[in-house]
């Protein structure tokens, strides 16, 4: 069940020689290199002394996306000291016209392959809450995620569920962006509530429930769908 990689591929040539020269820059000595299939800007990356790493390149030429991209560089940084299960921060720099991020390579499944299960999504409501708990020492805000998703949450083997995509910014209001992952992304009630159960071992609901139970359990005009029981 469990699998080391997603079946993608072999990255050779000039690509592979100027990631190879890039991360060598960085201590790091490349031995082998997986274009991920459903990302062509995502890069398992094996090393010679068998750490495997994840390799990220934004094509971002504004000075302020870079600026955000480093901000979320520290913000990763943050998540990981506090706890939370995402993928350890590794480095990240900016090349000429690319911005390059690389962290720890998770393994496991990725979350649609256990969708079904209550599980998983229990431990994905805890991973969000501590993400929500978590605050921007700058703003004084509690840093906002709105992307947990099938494609952005990875299951392990000794069942824990970690967020590979760190993408997230301090917000005064942060219920409202649960209500669209519950609505918009989990998309039936029984995941919902799953996810809810797990949120609520580290923060409270009261407020997302509020916002639930006054647009009916409603997104943008959009139910959640009644499906059978999680597993």
């Amino acid at each position: 069940m469990y699998r080391p990689e997603i079946d993608n591929s072999i990255v050779k040539g000039k690509l592979f020689e100027n990631i190879k020269d890039n991360l060598l820059n960085q201590g790091m000595n490349v031995k082998k290199i997986i274009r991920i299939r459903d990302d062509r800007s995502v890069f398992h990356v094996f090393l010679d002394d068998g750490v495997e790493v994840k390799l990220v390149l934004f094509e971002d030429k504004l000075q302020r996306r870079i600026q955000r991209r480093i901000k979320q560089c520290k913000f990763h940084k943050i998540l990981y000291k506090n706890g939370v299960n995402v993928p350890k921060f590794i480095c990240c720099w900016k090349g000429e016209s690319i911005f390059w991020k690389v962290s720890e390579w998770i393994k496991g499944i990725r979350l649609d392959e256990v969708w079904d299960y209550r599980d998983p999504i229990v431990a994905g409501g805890e991973q969000v809450a501590k993400i929500n708990s978590t605050i921007d020492p700058e703003t004084r805000y509690p840093l906002r995620f709105k992307d947990f998703s099938p494609a952005n949450s990875i299951w392990t083997e000794d069942k824990k569920l970690y967020i590979i995509d760190v993408d997230v910014w301090p917000d005064k209001q942060i219920d409202q962006t649960i209500v669209r992952i519950l609505i918009g992304a989990l998309r039936s009630r029984n995941r919902a509530l799953a996810f809810l159960e797990g949120y609520e071992k580290v923060r409270s609901t009261k407020g997302i429930r509020k916002i639930l139970e006054r647009d009916n359990w409603t997104w943008r005009g959009h139910p959640l769908s009644e499906s059978g029981e999680l597993l």
